[in-house]
């Protein structure tokens, strides 16, 4: 090899025996991640071995692997990220259940979209190495390992050097917890915050700031914030059958500059302690009182820290296995439901299901399984569905009334059960009762537009919009009143933004580039009849289960007829 080549160029298993491997686990159905994170590890590995890459650019990922726009920008949207650790997860549990010893391993090193080949080594050997360590640790003589076979999981993971006598105790305590008869109960992530102020003579004003930061983040109800002598608290989660809450610090730091005051901020998670989310937010002093100000920087920083979407959560979306319940398939489902991945939400409904089994009083679990009860419905309209979901959101509601969440879902079922004027009422409940939650009041927006009430549902999509990270609701609002308003331009730009399949977005992105361009509009036209021959079909019965004014439905079936009519006249033409 070339004295250039990096460190992720090392493995020395030859081309064809790691082609070999990726065909394998390719074909084999025990593989259990999407067909588009299938296409992504075929992706990566193609690029390694044809062009010699040493890792591919999640911007070509992006474009090439999830179909998004050559204006996608990964600051907005980390679809890459996401879906890459999904594809290591899916590819860790698959060696792990089914890898054989001397057999090859595949690994997707974090930080970079390259794939490693491995020779998985021999459980004999990690019995000897093993037993020498556990013998450092203690003190004991060294044993023969006993010839019995041992999981490969176990075998697998036995390694590492020099193994404290503390590692040692804490392996045992965690063995004792996962061997457990009960299922694995994930928690809500702790946080312990520190803030500073860059000038010591606004120490005051910085504290009163934080004071209503750590409230804004409670109000949430995403994290937990305690202080540093809470952390870690193993043994007390696994007496109560959980798994210990992974930690994280956030640092703050105060500035007054001016006319403007300042709020860094940095998260750190304190189990591998690397920094993960950083920024700086500004607010304008103006005419506004010192409480004022406060509550605007408390309200952009609490939004960076603690929304579905933070990085914290994103972080905790991807901890544990399929079998892991609670907090993560809160966090799973949400994450489907806000991608428009109906198809995908049966294991999260299955998980929410065995969570609320095993801990009947988890409000949140409740809450989001009401919710995907009215996704997975799809174009069909379920009275049954609807039924449990109001079901269950009422019993959310009654368990955690202030829970973001259990009124969300009550919302939402109410809308499902054509109860328009009870379900707007609840959001705005919501909004009232934590008016710094952006996705809330994306939703009511977007349910007050679609049932008609234009001014008001735009209005407050737009501010839900004016974000750095806009809700997917907010923005498909904005698209489709400007789609009402005859600005197909801001319509297409808009429904280009949202990453989701789901129906309305398709009709919308096809029906604005119908009204402007007529080739285009034939070509997009098209592309969604490959995907769904019954697409207007579906389309139609869509917005009727979703309850879209039929003002707006029919303007968008008309779009999506023109496009129909212009590729039917197109292809005539090329006939």
């Amino acid at each position: 090899m070339d004295a250039g080549q990096t460190e992720f160029e090392l493995d020395d298993v030859p081309e064809d025996e790691a082609r070999a491997e990726l065909r394998r686990i390719l074909a084999d159905a025990r593989f259990k991640v999407s067909e588009r994170n299938r296409e992504f590890l075929r992706y990566i590995c193609e690029a390694r071995y044809i062009d010699g890459s040493t890792g591919v650019k999640s911007y070509i990922i992006a474009v090439d692997v999830f179909r998004r726009p050559v204006s996608f920008d990964g600051t907005n949207d980390p679809i890459v990220r996401i879906e890459a650790n999904r594809l290591r997860t899916g590819i860790d549990q698959y060696y792990d259940a089914h890898g054989e010893s001397g057999g090859l391993r595949i690994e997707i090193p974090k930080g970079r979209y390259i794939p490693l080949f491995h020779r998985i080594p021999d459980v004999d050997e990690f019995r000897a190495e093993e037993a020498c360590q556990v013998a450092e640790a203690t003190g004991d003589a060294v044993a023969t390992p006993a010839p019995e076979r041992r999981s490969r999981l176990a075998a697998y993971f036995a390694t590492g050097a020099g193994v404290a006598l503390g590692a040692v105790l804490v392996g045992v305590a965690l063995a004792a917890f996962v061997s457990g008869t009960g299922p694995e109960i994930s928690v809500k992530p702790e946080v312990v915050f520190s803030i500073s102020a860059d000038d010591p003579t606004d120490g005051q004003e910085a504290q009163r700031t934080f004071d209503y930061l750590v409230a804004s983040v409670a109000k949430f109800q995403t994290l937990r914030v305690v202080d540093t002598s809470q952390i870690g608290a193993i043994g007390m989660q696994a007496a109560l059958g959980r798994a210990p809450p992974r930690s994280y610090r956030v640092a703050l730091k105060y500035y007054a500059e001016g006319p403007d005051r300042l709020m860094w901020w940095q998260v750190y998670d304190l189990s591998g302690g690397q920094l993960m989310d950083s920024g700086m937010e500004t607010t304008p002093i103006g005419d506004d009182d010192p409480p004022a100000i406060r509550q605007r920087l408390a309200k952009i920083v609490s939004q960076k820290i603690a929304s579905s979407r933070s990085a914290i959560n994103q972080q905790e979306t991807h901890e544990g296995d399929d079998a892991t319940l609670g907090n993560v398939c809160v966090l799973r489902a949400e994450a489907l439901l806000d991608e428009g991945l109906p198809g995908d939400l049966a294991v999260s409904r299955r998980c929410l299901e065995r969570t609320i089994a095993a801990a009947p009083g988890d409000a949140e679990a409740k809450a989001t399984l009401a919710r995907v009860f009215l996704a997975e419905r799809g174009t069909s309209p379920s009275n049954d569905l609807v039924g449990q979901a109001i079901s269950l959101a009422y019993q959310a509601v009654t368990t955690a009334p202030q829970s973001d969440r259990a009124r969300t879902a009550l919302m939402t079922a109410q809308f499902a059960a054509g109860q328009r004027d009870a379900a707007l009422d609840t959001g705005y409940r919501a909004m009232a009762a934590n008016p710094n939650n952006v996705d809330i009041a994306a939703r009511v927006g977007m349910l007050a537009f679609i049932s008609g009430q234009w001014t008001a549902g735009s209005s407050i999509a737009g501010q839900a919009a004016a974000t750095a990270a806009p809700p997917r609701a907010a923005i498909l609002t904005l698209a489709l009143d400007a789609y009402r308003k005859g600005d197909y331009r801001t319509a297409r730009s808009y429904a280009e933004m949202i990453n989701c399949e789901d129906l309305v977005v398709h009709a919308l992105r096809t029906a604005s580039v119908a009204r402007l361009d007529k080739i285009e509009g034939a070509d997009r036209y098209r592309s969604l009849l490959l995907r769904d021959p019954d697409f207007r079909e579906e389309l139609e019965k869509g917005l009727r289960t979703a309850r879209y004014d039929p003002a707006i439905s029919g303007m968008l079936l008309d779009g999506v007829a023109q496009a129909a009519s212009d590729a039917a006249e197109t292809t005539l033409a090329i006939q």
